[in-house]
């Protein structure tokens, strides 16, 4: 019988080892690739054509579209409550048709208070043959103010707390001119950090007396959290500015000079 040479054997066994080490070693390589998270690629963002100040500005009128509508709304509601207390009147009345409660007449002047206003406000004459409205829960400030000056006064400045929105001359040296409380700063102004209110203007540290207030000035469009929270904060300027005169632009126009 003819032997085997023992190097083959030997030298099989080595070739056979080193496939499966082959093997072990592609096996492990794929598991790997498997495994590893994919390559990152950086992209970079193109501003080309891309307008900031377009989109600030869509933002910005979309933001003014949302309060007029807010405005209208507010508006509408009040006037749908006075029709609807102008009509109970009237059938209480066999009929006849009520006087305007919201319209304010002295020998001088007259001028309709805003529908919004319905059953939240007082009126008081003074002496001087002006008018002062105030709201019912807050006597120590006027709303408003159609005062009677004397053409020989020195002119009242205005300051942030009050502003004169309307004047006009009576003849015989008279004048009657319109006067604002700005109630949506002097809140803004007493939340301050830095703030020491004293007087009335301190009772507008009250949420629920700001509120009322602010909601008269503004017909309400401008809930009062908006202006007390920036103020504590960091005490910057705020942006309902362009609110803050609503109920008198109503008035104004129908001031009549008698």
């Amino acid at each position: 019988m003819k032997e085997t040479p023992a190097y083959t054997i030997s030298t099989r066994g080595v070739v056979i080892s080193c496939i499966l080490a082959a093997a072990i070693v592609i096996a492990i390589g794929f598991a790997i690739s498997l495994t590893k998270p994919p390559t990152a690629h950086a992209t970079s963002f193109d501003s080309h054509g891309f307008d900031y100040f377009a989109l600030q500005e869509a933002t910005s009128a979309k933001d003014a579209e949302h309060a007029n509508l807010i405005r209208e709304e507010a508006r509408e509601s009040a006037s749908r409550a006075q029709r609807i207390a102008a009509e109970t009147q009237a059938a209480e009345n066999g009929g006849q048709a009520a006087a305007p409660q919201n319209r304010i007449s002295t020998d001088l002047f007259e001028f309709d208070l805003p529908e919004y206003w319905s059953d939240r406000v007082s009126v008081t004459y003074n002496e001087d043959g002006g008018v002062s409205v105030y709201a019912n829960n807050f006597p120590e400030a006027s709303l408003v103010t159609l005062k009677i000056t004397e053409a020989s006064d020195s002119a009242a400045e205005d300051s942030a707390d009050t502003a004169m929105v309307y004047s006009k001359d009576l003849g015989g040296g008279k004048h009657v001119e319109l006067w604002m409380t700005n109630f949506a700063w002097v809140v803004f102004d007493v939340n301050r950090p830095e703030a020491s209110p004293e007087g009335w203007q301190a009772d507008l540290l009250d949420q629920s007396v700001a509120s009322e207030l602010v909601d008269l000035q503004t017909l309400g469009t401008v809930p009062v959290e908006k202006i007390i929270q920036p103020a504590k904060a960091d005490g910057t300027q705020f942006e309902t500015q362009i609110d803050w005169e609503n109920a008198v632009n109503e008035i104004v126009p129908t001031i009549v000079v008698k």
